[in-house]
């Protein structure tokens, strides 16, 4: 690749109109010395990045290509409530359901499914509603919740989020078997349909959960298998945009709300069954803006080196219809850390990542550098309105692509690019906003891998041996169960 074509294309046409010569006034560089040592530079952070990854697949796009995460934080809140939020469940165990009951979930939500359900919902409060934990076929220690939040004054990044089952391999907690001599049996947490092969079973009876919330609310449901992460309702709350839950609408008065465990699963939404009683009604959630997260290297790595791309960290977030602070189309930074140490600006020459974070150029932010003997600060996120975000794209993934990224080194300012892969080594990479960056000096192989199998889940992607962007969500994976996602099968407990 020539050096004029390296410089010339995407945001390095942007950048050196106006960059350049306040950046390197104290220099004597001609612009021929400029561009070689630029090119350097560059060579020499590629050479590293090829003797540690080998060569990116031609068809990567360095993760701005993907389906982008939407409409709010994927950090779980605290297991707390409001005072105008309130739930109880009952003694005794004082709803019942039939076979025919149960003939009805496996029409809606077969085994190896998939479910007929509506896949992206929540609720909306028309006062205090019940609910009962009927079934359960899974191996994992499932907890499960609800979320709550006020439309009126709240987004859905301002949930509060409720536990009310803390493991569901005790099943027997919420509900049991009654079988026709009266007795009374505890079910097995993988029974699932198959409770009912035993002809002596007449029943099953469940504890009731009241959740008393104000009319008007939204309230939806979670699951936490400790194997993965924590899936939703709302879509936009799941870390790869896909389904995890199903909800039917039943005839016998009720709701069936419906909960897949495993990640990339069979989506038949029948790891855990909720009957709800009617009273709420069901709506689609639609998210508030679309987003992105950033991780980049300032080409400061050797092939000794760690790459632990947390030089900066950012997100940007474009809204899809208009909120109270922002409007349809408008693009915002979120500042999230940076870890180098260098000059390194973003979108213009007033936006000096450390003087943002009102640090000195040698301290590390957000990075956990302290417990690395190294000077670090912990700061508040940084939002940075876009002025004219259509200059850089029209898709989230070519703006996160195309905004200006520059680092200054040895003394000339050399841009973060995203090449193409046949043509050059990004610098930055595009993840979803449930990606956890690296700490300080921390090896992303060593934060996302699998030990069993030495897989390295980065340098797997980069190859396109895994083709999809969702590459470091399998860090808690089995090797079993990453094999299978490659080849399209369900994760299967």
């Amino acid at each position: 690749m020539s050096m004029k074509k390296y410089l010339m294309t995407g945001m390095a046409a942007i950048m050196f109109c106006g960059v350049f010569t306040s950046c390197s006034h104290d220099t004597d560089y001609s612009d021929v010395q400029v561009q070689n040592q630029q090119q350097q530079i560059q060579d020499a952070y590629e050479q590293a990045f090829i003797s540690r990854f080998g060569k990116p697949s031609p068809t990567l796009d360095w993760g701005f290509g993907l389906k982008r995460t939407s409409g709010a934080s994927r950090a779980a809140n605290a297991f707390t409530r409001a005072n105008d939020v309130s739930y109880t469940v009952s003694q005794g165990y004082d709803e019942s359901y039939t076979k025919d009951y149960f003939d009805a979930i496996k029409a809606n939500m077969p085994e190896w499914g998939p479910t007929t359900g509506s896949k992206n919902y929540e609720f909306v409060s028309k006062g205090s509603f019940e609910f009962s934990v009927i079934f359960s076929c899974t191996s994992a220690a499932d907890e499960v919740g609800f979320y709550y939040y006020d439309p009126s004054n709240q987004t859905i990044d301002d949930r509060t989020e409720v536990r009310f089952v803390e493991n569901m391999q005790q099943p027997g907690n919420y509900y049991q078997i009654r079988k026709k001599n009266n007795t009374v049996a505890t079910p097995g947490p993988q029974d699932g349909y198959g409770i009912w092969n035993n002809p002596d079973v007449s029943t099953i009876e469940a504890k009731v959960f009241t959740i008393n919330v104000p009319v008007g609310y939204r309230v939806g449901f979670w699951i936490d298998n400790p194997d993965w992460v924590r899936f939703y309702s709302n879509q936009s709350l799941n870390p790869d945009q896909d389904y995890y839950s199903s909800v039917v609408d039943l005839d016998e008065n009720t709701f069936l709300v419906g909960l897949e465990d495993w990640y990339h699963g069979d989506y038949d939404c029948n790891d855990i069954i909720i009957s709800v009683k009617k009273g709420p009604k069901i709506i689609i959630p639609e998210p508030d803006y679309e987003e992105i997260r950033v991780m980049a290297e300032d080409l400061s790595v050797g092939q000794e080196t760690d790459f632990d791309f947390n030089d900066i960290v950012f997100d940007v977030r474009r809204y899809i219809k208009d909120t109270q602070d922002y409007s349809k189309d408008e693009v915002v930074i979120i500042l999230q850390a940076a870890g180098g140490t260098l000059p390194l600006y973003i979108l213009d020459e007033d936006h000096e990542v450390h003087t943002l974070f009102d640090v000195d150029p040698d301290v590390m932010v957000n990075t956990n550098a302290q417990a690395r003997g190294m000077k670090g600060a912990d700061r508040s996120p940084i939002f940075i309105r876009v002025n004219n975000p259509n200059q850089y794209g029209t898709t989230i993934g070519d703006i996160a692509k195309n905004i200006p990224v520059w680092v200054i080194k040895n003394g000339v300012p050399c841009p973060l690019s995203v090449p193409n892969p046949t043509e050059g080594i990004a610098s930055r990479i595009g993840v979803g906003t449930d990606y956890e960056w690296c700490d300080e000096r921390q090896d992303i192989d060593d934060k996302y891998s699998i030990t069993e199998g030495g897989i390295s889940l980065f340098g797997e992607w980069i190859s396109g041996e895994y083709p999809e962007g969702d590459w470091y969500r399998f860090a808690k994976a089995k090797i079993d169960d990453y094999k299978k996602a490659k080849q399209g099968m369900p994760l299967i407990p």
